[in-house]
């Protein structure tokens, strides 16, 4: 996975709108990912009688979607651009973070990724910012302020890297995965002018 999620953003930054899409790819009930990664959805209604697939579908073709195996990530900047879309900033973006877990499941990383890379001023760990994380069913709910000097798509992922899914999926597999989350980017404009990639290809 991580293999072609590194590609993923390779493409982003050549400025490819390639939406990253989370399935378990299960052909069992047993053994084979049944549940363990999935895509979350923005839906007016969480009636599932109610649900629109008609707006399940813009949403999905327009890149409203995060990808999780197991944490709820709920992101946003201040004038509420979620993923897949698109704000105008000049230099400083606010950006809501807010992380929720089952009971048996836990976070311990949130990192924000700009352009593709993991810049150390946006890496908030459970072991170095002990008081931004919590140990109830909210891990992590906190406004970030970003720096940019370019324009960049921003991609925030929360990470238990210190546990794994086990408790939820016993002895499958499947159990071995971290809880992980992250959404589709968001493209932040600076300064105006339209967005434009960096053609990073990260090494």
């Amino acid at each position: 996975n991580y293999h072609r999620e590194f590609i993923w953003l390779q493409l982003l930054n050549q400025g490819l709108r390639v939406w990253g899409i989370g399935v378990a790819d299960a052909h069992h009930v047993y053994n084979n990912g049944a549940g363990s990664w999935r895509t979350y959805l923005p839906s007016s209604s969480d009636d599932p009688a109610k649900i629109d697939w008609r707006e399940m579908s813009r949403n999905a073709k327009a890149g409203r979607m995060m990808l999780s195996s197991g944490p709820y990530l709920e992101v946003s900047t201040g004038s509420g651009a979620i993923a897949g879309g698109f704000d105008r900033v000049s230099g400083e973006l606010k950006l809501k973070v807010r992380v929720q877990c089952a009971n048996w499941l836990d976070i311990d990383r949130v990192q924000v990724l700009v352009n593709g890379r993991q810049d150390p001023r946006y890496n908030y760990t459970r072991a170095a910012n002990a008081d931004m994380f919590g140990d109830g069913v909210v891990k992590f709910d906190h406004e970030l302020l970003l720096d940019l000097s370019e324009d960049a798509h921003i991609i925030v992922v929360a990470m238990g890297e210190n546990s794994t899914i086990e408790r939820g999926f016993g002895t499958s597999d499947q159990a071995k995965i971290h809880p992980c989350a992250y959404h589709n980017p968001i493209f932040v404009d600076v300064n105006g002018g339209g967005f434009s990639p960096n053609y990073d290809t990260l090494g």
